[in-house]
């Protein structure tokens, strides 16, 4: 089967959620909404909906605060409060960083620069969950994730970008991995998230659909038949969940 048939199929049989008013007001709110595949939100709902009672929440890649915000009305919709952490180093990625001299520019923008473009995305990312969810900002770190579990390893004391110090560290409940894309990256994020995800709790993998051209896809083949992880849904995305209890 090729890529295009096999992406479109999944699409096909894709779950979706039924949207409120908050949902179709969003996109046209926050940045970000092209970058998260619809068929996200329905899994991001379903493990919300099923959280264990205890752990907290993380999202690896903020970018704009689309998925944030998304989630933190998800949390207050089914009545749920955990702590929610998040972790975004706000670094420009360029289409073309692989294959030709590394600009200092956007692509298609030689007037913009890559640093103040993203300090313009982290500041909406700031702006838009202040605004909305006022009542539960999460812990927002500017780092990446390798630099966020090493401070969650050590109970680190850190300062997140609402100006608020935060001891890093405790139990999993739900992990949405959303970063680097690489498979070393996507690996290592799943590692990492393993180590602290408690009984009962979900990961999910963006754009680990299969087709797509990202490391994240191959991780899917390296864990998809983990006995410790049950498969929740393909949705084109995956989500799993840790199991209970599993045999060795």
């Amino acid at each position: 089967m090729t890529r295009w048939l096999q992406v479109k199929w999944q699409n096909f049989r894709m779950k979706r959620i039924v949207k409120d008013d908050f949902m179709y007001r969003l996109p046209s709110t926050v940045v970000g909404e092209s970058m998260m595949n619809e068929g996200n939100l329905f899994l991001i709902d379903y493990a919300l909906r099923n959280l264990p009672l205890e752990g907290q929440i993380l999202e690896i890649g903020s970018f704009g605060g689309f998925s944030m915000n998304l989630l933190l009305h998800l949390l207050k919709k089914h009545g749920k409060s955990p702590t929610v952490f998040s972790c975004d180093p706000w670094l420009y990625s360029g289409y073309h960083d692989q294959t030709e001299p590394f600009p200092q520019h956007i692509d298609g923008k030689p007037n913009v620069l890559r640093t103040d473009y993203m300090d313009y995305i982290r500041e909406s990312f700031v702006r838009s969950v202040r605004l909305l969810h006022p009542d539960h900002l999460p812990h927002t770190i500017q780092c990446t994730s390798d630099s966020f579990f090493h401070s969650w390893r050590t109970n680190e004391q850190v300062m997140d970008v609402f100006g608020r110090s935060v001891t890093c560290g405790g139990k999993l409940a739900f992990v949405y991995i959303d970063g680097d894309h690489s498979l070393e990256a996507a690996r290592k994020d799943f590692e990492n998230t393993m180590e602290f995800l408690v009984p009962g709790g979900f990961v999910l993998l963006d754009d680990s659909a299969a087709g797509l051209p990202y490391g994240s896809v191959k991780l899917i083949e390296e864990i998809r038949h983990r006995p410790d992880l049950k498969l929740i849904r393909a949705n084109p995305s995956y989500l799993f969940q840790k199991r209970l209890e599993f045999k060795i």
